[in-house]
């Protein structure tokens, strides 16, 4: 059975498919982030309460990594991606008739957990469907569609809900998901490398282990964790930091801050093309190395300078999720959608758990105490890097 190449017609009609997918997924994961403001407002609720819209949905969605990528196993992984992009549609229309701020907390925790089915699998088929020398190439792609959907899901759903509701603003989005999701239906094909396995949750806990026991996934792992904690932990404090003298920023130019994330949208494709071409760990230190500079401008205290180390950020860390990525369905030699499961799981728990506790250091030690955190767990994921080199090195 032939693999998926460039310039085939597959080829583009996949690329479209899972780019939606991608898109569907991050644009309903962040879209009520900007959206926190007007749910105090309508249901009486303080700050820390109406971010519980945002982390139900993302730890919800990392719990539910685990069980999807596992349950995919003994499902056609076109059919698993499309009846989660149905639920997710489902999901966010009943964000949309929400009576009370509990059930719409219930349904985002519904959504969570639809949008696990899409990520890991679509990592998955990728691995499986695609020859060996484009996989860094359209993982990339995919990853760019992550970033576009983060970007649009926040942007679209600040300007509707600043001319109309909060409620017309998460319609909106539902409207562009079911176009999306039947799109993705009429133009993925149906895998052709996918063995289907009963599912039995035994073999799950096994898949697990074999993959944690595996010190080169376990370690890819454990990159994704260290770099989207850095770069959650850093747009959580951000905006403390800009708000405040010398600064002093104002709330419509921070909201407009995420549109820096268009250069994730094409840093993730360049470094996926890059990674075809160059061995994954020089492309995963080069990643590594920008975002480090990056957090360096930011202690020079000019706007511009720590715009252009926003950017830098941004670029290496969509160019390290891109490596990552694409590095799991390299390493893992078998299960590959519960080893994408894994990657994501680490990824997403790497986010509370690194943001959280970077909230600590903010607190205690200002901006410096921050950074310098950050540059310390990223100066362990460089000696990770340094290790799977040396461990990839020693297997061929």
């Amino acid at each position: 059975m032939s693999y998926i190449t460039k310039g085939s017609i597959q080829f583009r009609k996949t690329t479209i498919a899972l780019f939606l997918a991608s898109f569907c997924t991050y644009a309903n994961l962040w879209n009520v982030q900007p959206l926190l403001p007007k749910f105090m407002e309508q249901f009486d609720l303080t700050h820390t309460g109406a971010s519980l819209a945002v982390s139900v949905g993302s730890v919800s969605l990392a719990i539910g990594l685990l069980v999807s990528g596992f349950f995919s196993e003994s499902i056609d992984r076109k059919t698993f991606m499309g009846v989660s992009m149905a639920l997710v549609t489902f999901c966010s229309l009943g964000i949309v008739f929400a009576s009370s701020f509990e059930i719409l907390l219930v349904f985002r925790m519904l959504l969570g957990v639809s949008l696990a089915g899409i990520p890991a699998i679509a990592l998955a088929y990728i691995g499986e469907e695609f020859h060996p020398n484009i996989l860094g190439r359209v993982t990339g792609f995919y990853i760019g569609g992550t970033a576009l959907g983060g970007l649009s899901g926040r942007l679209i759903s600040s300007l509707v809900a600043d001319f109309s509701s909060w409620r017309v603003s998460i319609f909106v989005m539902t409207v562009l998901s079911t176009v999306s999701c039947m799109i993705f239906f009429l133009t993925l094909p149906k895998s052709k490398h996918f063995h289907k396995e009963k599912a039995e949750v035994k073999k799950m806990f096994g898949y697990m282990l074999f993959h944690l026991k595996n010190e080169c996934t376990l370690l890819v792992f454990l990159l994704g964790f260290i770099v989207m904690g850095a770069f959650v932990a850093f747009f959580n404090y951000v905006t403390f930091y800009l708000s405040e003298p010398p600064f002093e920023w104002s709330k419509w130019l921070l909201g407009w801050m995420y549109i820096l994330y268009i250069f994730g949208s094409y840093s993730s494709s360049y470094f996926g093309k890059l990674g075809d071409q160059k061995p994954r760990y020089f492309t995963a230190a080069l990643s590594i190395f920008i975002m480090i500079l990056g957090f360096l401008l930011t202690f020079i205290q000019s706007s511009w300078i720590v715009l252009f180390g926003m950017i830098l950020i941004i670029i290496g860390f969509f160019g390290a999720h891109s490596t990552c990525s694409a590095w799991v369905g390299k390493v893992a030699s078998d299960h590959k959608s519960q080893a994408s499961s894994l990657y994501l799981f680490f990824y997403y728990m790497g986010s509370s758990m690194i943001g959280t506790v970077s909230g600590f250091f903010y607190g205690t030690n200002g901006w410096l105490g921050i950074v310098v955190f950050l540059l310390f767990i990223l100066g362990v994921a460089l000696f990770f890097v340094w290790r799977l080199y040396r461990l990839l090195q020693k297997n061929h």
